[in-house]
């Protein structure tokens, strides 16, 4: 290159392009620095050749062009030469870097030559321990075998201590059975004989209600006739002379205005008497039955301060004359005990019948009372009710408070 550039006639056009073919097939060889270095030849040729057109004077006119074009073509060849040099920095670059991937790779390789060699040795390891596991399995099989005889043998002691424990076992169970047997028929033999002692004594008790309450009718049936026949007679013939009496004395006021009271007052004492004895006994629960009974009682208990009604729901009764007349001696009796103490304007008798079974309800409007303050065990009324509904077979629910009214709720069986 050197030699080129001494020569007189040197031409330089072949020097640019000598030097560009030779940046050339250094760039495709991979000896970038080479062609870098002929790049920077071939523009520092361009440069002279440029300087010498410049001291030609006789052809500064006509290379004025020339220069502009040839100005414009050195910077292109500059801003060519640039960008090569930009390229061939990032061919080394990327040479740099396939270099880098070449030695990771030979890493890589080695990782795995060595990842072999460990995962041999963990292989050989796993085998020596399937080996060890191997003995040790058979070993235990051994021991296996020989814990089965062991067991074998225990469970055939054991089975006959069982069996020998199941006898004994089960001939204490036999004669604790028949001992329990025994006792159990000793025990339903006193309990069905405390059974009849206490079935005797309720019959005992039930005859003997029975007969008081029959006697007890009696009487007061007794008791009414006797009052209707003799006093009520009685009365009545003293009225009719009165009466009499009253026809002939008409001039004297006096005693006539004394008679009429006197009158009055036997019609009083009839009526209470008629009371009396028709609450003694009801002849209407014989002739018409309990509903129309107390129906009339109902009408003769009313009053101007406290009205006293009797509805029947579904009511058919299927009782005896004698229970008629217990059930309709409770309601008079209770009924009394709301017209005394409970300052009512309303009572409701209802009665109602189903599946068999009376329900009472005797509801008033009153002033009610604490139930737990008031002993209804020994009031005398309400033993009688409690007497009664005892010969009925019957159950009694009383509901009551201060301000709230009373609620009796009767039920009795209709067999």
């Amino acid at each position: 290159m050197d030699n080129l550039n001494r020569e007189p006639h040197y031409d330089y056009q072949v020097g640019l392009s000598l030097f560009s073919r030779l940046a050339e097939v250094s760039v495709e060889e991979g000896k970038y620095e080479e062609a870098f270095n002929y790049q920077k030849s071939y523009i520092d040729v361009f440069e002279k050749a440029f300087n010498s057109d410049k001291l030609d004077k006789t052809k500064q006119l006509e290379l004025k062009f020339e220069r502009e074009l040839q100005n414009q073509k050195l910077m292109r060849l500059r801003l060519e030469g640039e960008k090569k040099e930009q390229q061939i920095k990032l061919m080394k670059a990327l040479n740099d870097r396939q270099h880098q991937l070449v030695e990771n790779l030979k890493l890589n390789e080695l990782n795995r030559t060595q990842q072999l060699k460990v995962l041999q040795l963990e292989r050989d390891k796993k085998e020596q321990d399937l080996h060890l596991s191997r003995l040790e399995n058979t070993q235990r099989l051994q021991e296996l075998d020989v814990s089965k005889k062991k067991i074998a043998f225990k469970s055939r002691m054991n089975s006959i201590y069982i069996c020998l424990f199941i006898s004994c076992l089960v001939v204490i169970v036999l004669l604790f059975y028949a001992y329990w047997q025994r006792s159990n028929a000793l025990k339903q033999r006193e309990h069905l004989h405390q059974l009849e002692i206490e079935k005797n004594n309720q019959q005992h008790a039930i005859e003997s209600l029975t007969a008081m309450l029959a006697g007890e009718e009696k009487e007061r049936t007794r008791l009414a006739r006797d009052l209707h026949d003799g006093l009520g007679g009685l009365l009545s013939s003293t009225k009719l002379g009165l009466s009499e009496l009253n026809k002939a004395t008409l001039e004297k006021t006096s005693v006539k205005e004394g008679i009429d009271r006197s009158i009055d007052l036997l019609d009083g004492a009839v009526d209470e008497l008629r009371r009396l004895a028709h609450n003694l006994m009801p002849d209407l629960i014989v002739k018409y039955g309990l509903k129309e009974t107390l129906r009339d009682y109902a009408s003769r208990m009313s009053q101007v301060t406290c009205v006293v009604e009797c509805e029947f729901l579904q009511f058919e009764s299927t009782l005896s004359t004698e229970q008629e007349i217990s059930l309709y001696r409770i309601i008079q009796e209770l009924v009394n005990n709301a017209l005394k103490h409970a300052s009512a304007s309303n009572i409701l008798i209802q009665l109602s019948s189903h599946n068999k079974r009376l329900h009472i309800t005797i509801e008033d409007d009153g002033k009610g009372f604490d139930i737990k303050s008031v002993d209804l065990q020994h009031a005398a009324g309400m033993h009688n009710v409690r007497s009664r509904l005892s010969f009925l077979n019957g159950e009694m629910k009383l509901i009551s408070d201060h301000g709230l009214g009373t609620t009796i709720e009767l039920e009795i069986p209709m067999v």
